[in-house]
């Protein structure tokens, strides 16, 4: 019974430990887009660079996008320059 229970132990270990590293990179990025004169900016198209990941900025300019924290944001907005940030 007790190696019956090590091993279930270590193959939970093992399940759940290749899973941990993939989620942990990911995370959660929040912010808010404005212009130069500090006005926030709706509609702007936020997404990760090389992934399918994307979206849009509210009506406050506020995104929030899952990246990694080496992943690179790309901002564009019609009519404007596209900016990349790390």
């Amino acid at each position: 019974m007790k190696i019956y229970q090590i091993t279930l132990i270590i193959l939970i270990g093992l399940f759940t430990a290749g899973k941990l590293p993939a989620q942990s990179l990911e995370k959660i990025i929040t912010g808010t887009v404005t212009d130069t004169k500090g006005e926030t900016l709706i509609g702007v198209s936020v997404t990760v660079k090389s992934k399918t990941s994307q979206t849009i900025t509210d009506i406050n300019g506020k995104y929030r996008i899952k990246a990694a924290p080496r992943d690179t944001l790309v901002f564009s907005y019609i009519g404007m320059e596209t900016k990349r940030k790390k």
